[in-house]
């Protein structure tokens, strides 16, 4: 393996974490607006349980 290919990769997998971390919040984004139809009385409760999981 030469450098190139070395530097080339990381740039790939670092685009590749970033498409993943994009996607994983639109579909957060997207469940959570489809929830809040329905769940506005749980919404500070879901709002608190999620503070609580990025925190830990």
């Amino acid at each position: 393996m030469t450098v190139l290919d070395d530097n080339i990769l990381r740039v790939k997998g670092k685009i590749f974490r970033a498409m993943l971390i994009y996607l994983m919040i639109i579909i957060i984004i997207i469940y959570v607006m489809r929830k809040n139809k329905a769940d506005v009385i749980l919404q500070p409760y879901l709002i608190e349980r999620k503070i609580l999981f990025i925190t830990q």
